[in-house]
């Protein structure tokens, strides 16, 4: 994280899932659990689906949990998949 955006920190020690605030200091924890396995070589993408500059949806692609994963959850808000 960084509350500047020059000078980083490493977490390493985060449990549950997050949600980004405004800035990069102010990430909150969400809640639950995400509804997937925990993974790693996976895709996570934000995509603009109507052109207009502003991501609308994030899609997270596949991965390894540890057994490779060919699943897709698409989120509008973050929360719910």
């Amino acid at each position: 994280f960084s509350h500047d955006g020059s000078d980083w920190t490493q977490v390493t020690n985060l449990n549950g899932d997050f949600l980004q605030g405004i800035g990069n200091w102010d990430a909150k924890v969400g809640g639950y659990v995400a509804p997937w396995y925990s993974r790693y070589g996976h895709s996570l993408n934000a995509l603009d689906a109507d052109g207009d500059g502003t991501e609308d949806v994030m899609v997270l692609t596949g991965g390894n949990s540890p057994i490779p994963s060919n699943d897709v959850w698409i989120t509008s808000d973050g929360i719910a998949w």
